[in-house]
């Protein structure tokens, strides 16, 4: 079974023109290339399974999978002989297509995407049904809609990646939120959880982003703010509340751990210098 469209109205100096649009089920012994295609290029596997080899890569492709092919690169794929695949397709071209591209996260490092929502291949089949029933009113606009509309699907399933933060961006938000709320006896399952994040996640990635373990840079935190307020002269109560420890002995303790003498003695030093 084979269906496929090319529009005799394409034009290259469009921002998106829709080149052609197809549906195929293949055969065994399908293959296609080498070759070099001169538009961008969508193949959504169906079902079965294929390959697609570009420069010296070979990517194994089953159900779900986008296979994207870019202007001049000299490609090719085929079908698994014991398991052909069954794809849909849409050819397109314009000057903002290769930003396009990007946008959605394919680029000559990315050219496969898995998981891709089966309603990339609704918006091919509906736009196909739309030309077979407009073909001489064919509108370049719901062309170019069909275009956007696949090209949405993909952004769908890359999205999350390309967006969700990073384990740098978790360790500085896990910062700025220590630094804010440090003084409000804060502790370390408070940290994740204001993150989202699972509280052994979070201790492993803070520990390899920092080289401290979340309570190390809280505790340190805390003591850093101490000093400078013993600097100022405030009573030792008011800086273990002022910190968010629960009481003075409590702080004491903890202040001649980290710096190796007593507040006391700390405040005593500085005054004398």
């Amino acid at each position: 079974m084979k269906r496929i469209f090319y529009n005799p109205y394409y034009n290259q100096e469009d921002e998106l023109s829709l080149f052609g649009c197809g549906y195929e089920k293949c055969q065994g012994d399908f293959s296609d290339g080498p070759g070099v295609r001169k538009k961008y290029i969508l193949h959504y596997i169906v079902s079965g399974e294929g390959y697609y080899e570009v420069d010296g890569h070979k990517y194994i492709l089953k159900k779900g999978d986008i296979f994207a092919i870019y202007p001049d690169d000299l490609v090719s794929y085929y079908a698994n002989k014991d398991n052909p695949w069954e794809f849909c397709w849409i050819v397109f071209g314009g000057k903002s297509a290769h930003k396009y591209y990007n946008n959605i996260g394919i680029s000559h490092s990315r050219l496969v995407i898995n998981n891709v929502d089966k309603a990339f291949l609704v918006s091919v089949t509906d736009c196909l049904k739309y030309i077979d029933e407009n073909k001489e009113t064919c509108s370049q606009l719901r062309l170019v809609s069909c275009i956007l509309e696949c090209l949405s699907h993909i952004d769908k399933a890359t999205y999350t990646e390309r967006y969700a933060p990073s384990n740098k961006n978790h360790v500085q938000n896990a910062i700025a939120y220590i630094e804010y709320n440090y003084g409000r006896g804060i502790n370390v399952n408070n940290i994740s959880s204001q993150l989202g994040l699972d509280r052994t996640y979070f201790y492993r990635i803070f520990k390899k982003e920092t080289g401290k373990t979340p309570n190390e840079f809280l505790t340190e935190y805390r003591i850093k703010k101490a000093k400078a307020l013993i600097a100022m002269g405030v009573d030792f109560k008011n800086i273990a509340n002022s910190i968010g420890l629960k009481d003075v002995y409590h702080f004491s303790k903890l202040f001649k751990k980290l710096v190796g003498i007593s507040p006391s003695e700390y405040r005593k030093m500085n005054n004398t210098k």
